[in-house]
């Protein structure tokens, strides 16, 4: 994670932040980044749109006693070498936030994540337009004894292996975990038939046909390890049977082995060229039961979108 040189921590004033910022100031002496904007968002008072409209100063008070107590709390967490600035903006201020990650050329955003609780519409919102991978760090104090990564061979995998290798050296004694998911045999339910007698022969080799694709998915799980040269990781092969039921198994699993960080890829090789995230990482910020998870972006992705939209709306 040390690629992550720039951050940008998101904060909201509806949230106790304290057990988050603890984690970042962890993460911050580990990993060193050169540059760290933390952005507090702030509840709209309950006045009339017009009002807040004619006078957007009303708020200027309110914003500026909240930015200093958190600059206060910041110097307290954050050790004296980390450099940081500190903005607040109004609670629905997406396009800002945005806007943020461009002017600071932004590489990890960090929000905040309720344990056991889906992630709010708006840090969706923020996760998929992010230009930038995306960390939905936890609350309870961050260990990072077992990482778990999912890998499906794309460009995104070797991401993440690239992650699981600086982490290995900088922290040998973390236990590692890689999972492969793959489709079972009902990919071929799909398939068209032309006699009763050929759906039967499937539905009477399922069996057969899920062994050979098992066996087949950890022959390119094991040979893939050995190309990326990723040693000392537990590796396993894992069967779903629809895309829709994906993220709920891979969960099941994750909530098996208990990981403490899970690296997932914002696309995989099932995602089409429109698709702003995978079926799977769509799937896991829609459960209640996922862990901190770093969702890993190529640079520069959405930043063609960024750039409509900013210039959209200026």
């Amino acid at each position: 994670m040390r690629k992550y040189q720039k951050w940008l921590v998101m904060l909201s004033d509806t949230e106790d932040y304290s057990g988050f910022l603890d984690n970042v100031s962890k993460l911050a002496d580990i990993f060193l980044p050169i540059q760290m904007h933390v952005v507090l968002t702030n509840r709209k008072p309950d006045l009339p749109r017009q009002v807040l409209k004619d006078l957007p100063f009303l708020r200027h008070p309110e914003l500026h006693e909240q930015k200093s107590q958190l600059e206060v709390r910041l110097k307290s967490v954050l050790h004296s070498d980390h450099s940081y600035q500190v903005s607040a903006v109004e609670e629905h201020s997406l396009m800002q936030i945005l806007e943020y990650c461009k002017q600071d050329n932004t590489e990890l955003m960090i929000l905040q994540k309720a344990s056991r609780e889906a992630l709010p519409i708006r840090a969706q919102k923020l996760v998929r337009k992010s230009p930038c991978s995306v960390l939905l760090l936890e609350s309870k104090s961050l260990q990072l004894n077992h990482i778990l990564a999912h890998l499906d061979f794309s460009n995104y995998s070797d991401l993440a292996i690239a992650t699981i290798k600086e982490l290995q050296e900088q922290s040998p004694l973390t236990n590692f975990t890689v999972v492969h998911t793959f489709r079972d045999a009902s990919r071929y339910m799909d398939k068209v038939f032309e006699r009763v007698d050929e759906v039967n022969e499937l539905y009477g080799k399922s069996t057969l046909i899920n062994q050979r694709l098992q066996a087949n998915a950890d022959y390119d799980l094991n040979d893939y390890l050995v190309k990326v040269g990723l040693k000392s990781a537990r590796s396993e092969a894992m069967a779903y049977s629809t895309l829709e039921k994906r993220a709920s198994d891979l969960i099941r699993y994750v909530n098996q082995v208990s990981p403490d960080l899970l690296i997932v890829g914002s696309k995989d090789n099932e995602v089409s060229s429109v698709d702003l995230l995978s079926s799977l990482t769509e799937g896991l910020m829609q459960t209640k039961f996922f862990p901190t998870t770093l969702i890993q972006k190529e640079r520069g992705e959405n930043e063609g979108l960024l750039k409509t939209l900013l210039k959209f709306l200026s």
